[in-house]
């Protein structure tokens, strides 16, 4: 069995420049990834798992610390969070 879905195309710009909660949080996302501090401060809340799993997470080579890094994890985060707010919203 397959089942298949489809919504409409979502203009992310247009969602950007809204006033309800969604548009401030993908302006929060753009502020976050353009700012390289910003991006190692939200890396410090990072610091108690870091604590209890840190050989496991230097054994990945990841690291907390690269800003690159972060703004992929980030690019990513936006993503996933999107699609799951936009299928309830279908």
């Amino acid at each position: 069995r397959i089942d298949c879905g489809t919504s409409p195309p979502v203009d992310i710009d247009e969602l950007r420049q809204g006033d309800a909660i969604l548009g401030q949080l993908l302006r929060s996302f753009d502020i976050a990834r353009n700012e390289d501090t910003h991006l190692i401060e939200l890396a410090t809340h990072f610091q108690p798992l870091l604590a209890k799993v840190g050989d496991a997470v230097e054994e990945e080579q990841i690291n907390f610390r690269d800003p690159d890094q972060i703004r992929r994890w980030l690019d990513q985060a936006e993503g996933l969070l999107l699609a799951e707010l936009l299928r309830g919203e279908a």
